[in-house]
């Protein structure tokens, strides 16, 4: 081989390493830009978080979550009247029941009181 045939190996060489660096360089900066990007929402939202703002995609989903928690708290609320309302006619049944109880036993005691005299 001659010396201008080594260098134009040694040349096309190096232009691959050169275009292959340039690639790997280029795909770092973009990566290096959407870090940035990301780092830059993340403290952009911080910021909102402190100053007490939401943006409205982060409202609509509290809001979701709020009208869940309503119709979690209006099923409880429904299931606790129909308890009442069950407790209610348990304890008129108990009430019953112990007013014929009390009625039977003054009658027997009145029963009694006939028979000693």
């Amino acid at each position: 081989k001659t010396l201008l045939e080594d260098t134009h190996v040694d040349s096309t060489r190096l232009t691959a390493k050169i275009q292959q660096l340039d690639s790997e360089s280029s795909k770092q900066t973009e990566l290096s830009y959407q870090l940035d990007n990301q780092i830059q929402a993340c403290e952009e939202k911080i910021k909102r978080l402190l100053l007490g703002k939401r943006t409205n995609e982060e409202n609509e989903e509290i809001m979701g979550k709020m009208q869940e928690k309503m119709r979690d708290l209006e099923v409880a609320s429904a299931q606790f009247t129909v308890l009442q309302q069950e407790t209610g006619q348990s304890e008129g049944f108990v009430k019953s029941e112990q007013r014929k109880l009390d009625s039977q036993r003054t009658t027997i005691t009145e029963l009694d009181r006939m028979i000693e005299h």
